[in-house]
């Protein structure tokens, strides 16, 4: 089988997903292509996968999409359409490139964009219904997308997303909960994911572990200015350290072995690749109950889960993981055990493959 990617970013999430599933697909005698962004990074693929730099962001000429995607007409059985931004470009790309008599299958890793415009909301539904088949990671991005989209009906799979262990390279994992009392907020620093809820929790914390940090570690896409009043008002500035900017994949290790548990404090959310990367590390998780969390997160068995907006709920699952590193290192291991077998990405392949087939018979 011969699977087109486009994935237009080329950097984040969306383009870490592409590439374990590529990898995957690869290693289990898939050829894939991935037409993607310049700034894609090189890591290790099969050989039965190629990568093409062709992606410019809103600046890309889709003349060049049409030229990379024109010697694949007649070898592609399936376009997999790996994307969450640039609806206008998608589009654009989408009405021109000579692939129209081949299945179309889009990975929806968010039914919408969570800081999305009134004017964009007709381009996503354009974009889904264009497709053959639709890949939710959640039962809740299924039953959400019915909702915004009741007109809508595409045959569909719900696969989750993978671990994401690789972006740990080399490092093997320990389970073990790190002797230093950090909790650790790791990611893309946005109004929805929740930090305000967390910072208002450390007050309390505190007081159950005195000598408890908090370290924010991730690119600040928005104001921070309300999170550092936060600070301010709690007089936290002596236990909170932030660390601006996008982390490179082989500081990750030492970032996460510093932390004695990791926050994900999300108002709402489709699915987490910093979760998936959390679990992978055997890394103890606080997470709240929103969302596609509980579908991955087993309260009590492979990490803790709290109601959204309550600082004070948040603030005893974090401290009680921070004073028991028993537990802590219990949860941690089944998390990561959950990551190598349910959330592996040859099982992953697997499904997706099968989705694939359906397709092609189908159509």
């Amino acid at each position: 089988m011969h699977i087109l990617f486009i994935e237009p970013s080329g950097a984040g999430g969306v383009s870490h997903c592409t590439y374990a599933l590529a990898r995957a697909l690869g290693e289990q005698g898939a050829r894939c292509d991935i037409i993607t962004a310049s700034r894609w990074l090189d890591r290790p693929l099969p050989d039965s996968v190629r990568v093409h730099r062709v992606f410019n962001a809103l600046c890309t000429n889709p003349l060049r999409v049409w030229a990379a995607c024109r010697p694949f007409r007649r070898q592609a059985d399936i376009v997999h359409w790996q994307c969450s931004t640039y609806p206008r470009l998608v589009l654009a790309v989408m009405r021109m490139i000579p692939l129209q008599r081949i299945p179309w299958v889009y990975t929806v890793h968010n039914v919408l964009p969570h800081e999305i415009r009134k004017s964009s909301l007709a381009l996503y539904g354009k974009t889904y219904k264009r497709m053959q088949g639709l890949i939710f990671h959640t039962n809740h991005s299924r039953v959400a997308f019915e909702r915004q989209f009741p007109e809508i009906r595409k045959q569909h799979s719900v696969i989750p997303l993978g671990e994401y262990g690789f972006l740990l390279g080399e490092k093997t994992p320990e389970a073990s909960p790190s002797p230093s009392p950090v909790i650790l907020f790791f990611g893309n620093i946005r109004p929805y994911k929740g930090l305000d809820i967390l910072i208002k929790a450390m007050p309390e914390i505190r007081r159950k572990v005195p000598d408890a940090r908090l370290l924010i570690a991730g690119q600040a896409l928005g104001p921070f200015e309300e999170c550092e009043k936060l600070i301010q008002e709690h007089h936290l500035q002596s236990c909170v350290e932030t660390r601006f900017g996008y982390i490179p994949d082989e500081e990750i290790p030492a970032l996460l072995d510093s932390a004695a548990v990791a926050a994900l404090p999300y108002r709402d959310i489709d699915q987490s690749a910093a979760l998936m990367l959390m679990m992978a590390y055997g890394k103890a998780i606080a997470a709240t109950r929103v969302g596609g969390i509980p579908e991955v997160i087993r309260d009590g068995e492979t990490g803790r889960l709290v109601p959204p907006d309550d600082p004070q709920a948040l603030a005893e699952a974090v401290s009680d993981l921070m004073l028991d590193p028993a537990a802590a290192k219990r949860l941690g291991g089944q998390a990561r055990q959950d990551a190598q077998t349910r959330f592996s990405w040859p099982r992953i392949a697997e499904e997706t493959i099968r989705f694939y087939n359906q397709l092609i018979k189908e159509d």
